[in-house]
């Protein structure tokens, strides 16, 4: 199962049912504006083509696809671990959430090694993760396309508040909400697990 980062904020929003939509970098940016054709093939498997440019022909694929489950992934601890059982407390950065999960490694050793300081959201395996989503829409677009509900799918007020927080999360030149980049844009629902 693939996982997907998400900040603390976003996760607030996500448990919250405000989000239901994540817009992601597509990793070749085309060099011409309009060098890229958007590919569906039978609803579920879509790509992208670069059309000009060095790079023509070039095909790229979302990370996720229609259909699939992923567990969303953010700052964790293992805090405990019930003596006797196969069970380990596990804590949220930003959250007072606990979850007993199951984990896959550390059961031979004392609880005093395998309780950490906060991990980052890239190291966190999907037995940590407290929340799964499924992906229910995929499509690409620049990003400065979306919509007033568009950006309220985001957890968003507005396009406003959008393209502030893009450029906090973007700052790079070339993914800058003033040099308008294609996304991956994903529509999510929380699954139940």
């Amino acid at each position: 199962m693939k996982g997907i980062i998400f900040k603390p904020e976003s996760v607030a929003a996500i448990l919250s049912g405000d989000k239901t939509q994540t817009r992601r970098l597509v990793k070749h940016q085309p060099s011409e504006p309009d060098g890229w054709a958007w590919n569906l093939a039978e609803g579920k498997a879509a790509s992208i083509m670069l059309t000009a440019g060095p790079e023509e022909g070039l095909v790229q694929w979302p990370r996720y696809r229609v259909g699939e489950m992923v567990y969303l992934k953010e700052g964790w601890r293992i805090a405990d671990r019930l003596p006797g059982y196969r069970f380990a407390l596990v804590r949220y950065r930003n959250s007072r959430a606990n979850v007993y999960a199951v984990p896959d490694r550390d059961w031979d050793r004392p609880i005093s090694q395998v309780a950490q300081a906060w991990r980052s959201p890239l190291h966190m395996p999907a037995w940590a993760s407290r929340l799964r989503l499924t992906i229910t829409g995929v499509r690409v677009e620049r990003v400065r396309k979306i919509s007033e509900a568009g950006a309220c799918a985001e957890g968003c007020e507005s396009v406003a508040a959008y393209a502030r927080l893009w450029d906090q999360i973007n700052p790079t030149p070339g993914a800058r909400w003033a040099d308008n980049p294609l996304v991956w844009v994903y529509e999510f629902e929380r699954a139940e697990t």
